[in-house]
């Protein structure tokens, strides 16, 4: 990766350029976390190319920016009044206590913040992303299994992480990875992601006979792609 100061109209951007072998065309995104633009090359294409790409299309980056310049990244689960998981809606109660812990009670769909200290948001912060990285693993992992059951094969671990690009990936060594985010997504996205990447095990590439799995593992796939393209940056 290679990082360019480029700047247009009087606006400075740290371009990220990224060479990937197994790209087929450039692609460009916004680092939520960063705001700064990731540009994404095949292997064979210059720099050059990618510094005319941006310059012909830095507009959907300040467009992008200005749809996420008001929202407060800080903290943002410390100061939810609600949240979304497993696709129901989950009210967070705020509860004085001498330990600080999280709990859900699924049945009255409540989320409790029991904490020594409520005015600590960054810890709250902090124990809140831990609670929901932990509760997306389980199912994740328990969705993929009976998903790999369908087509009759087998993963070897699952992963999850915070990325801004992708929403899952599945690796040569059959690791799945996801997004932990995308466990406030709806059933029906987070059926598709996990049969996209589960799909990936037997097929390393979008081949017609990829779909085909896809097809077997999900009947989601056009409403979860447009609802991830419409909403997908709600869940940062």
């Amino acid at each position: 990766m290679k990082i360019f100061n480029i700047t247009i109209h009087d606006n400075t951007y740290a371009l990220s350029i990224i060479k990937r072998k197994n790209a087929k065309r450039i692609t460009l995104r916004l680092n939520l976390k960063t705001k700064q633009p990731v540009i994404s090359i095949p292997y064979r294409e210059t720099y050059e190319t990618a510094l005319d790409f941006f310059k012909k299309n830095y507009t959907w980056v300040e467009a992008q920016l200005a749809k996420t310049s008001s929202i407060n990244q800080s903290n943002y689960f410390a100061t939810l009044q609600e949240v979304s998981i497993y696709g129901n809606i989950y009210k967070i109660i705020k509860i004085s206590a001498k330990k600080n812990k999280i709990t859900i009670n699924m049945d009255d769909r409540e989320l409790y913040l029991e904490f020594k200290d409520l005015n600590d948001l960054s810890a709250i912060e902090k124990t809140f992303i831990k609670f929901l990285k932990k509760i997306a693993t389980s199912y994740f992992y328990e969705l993929s299994k009976y998903k790999a059951q369908q087509i009759n094969t087998k993963f070897n671990n699952v992963g999850v992480g915070d990325t801004t690009s992708k929403w899952g990936s599945c690796s040569a060594t059959k690791k799945l990875q996801y997004n932990y985010r995308l466990i406030m997504a709806p059933v029906f996205v987070i059926d598709y992601v996990v049969s996209h990447e589960v799909a990936h095990l037997i097929e390393f590439n979008h081949s017609d006979r990829f779909w085909r799995l896809l097809e077997q593992l999900t009947p989601y796939k056009k409403e979860a792609k447009l609802w991830l393209k419409n909403y997908g940056k709600s869940l940062y």
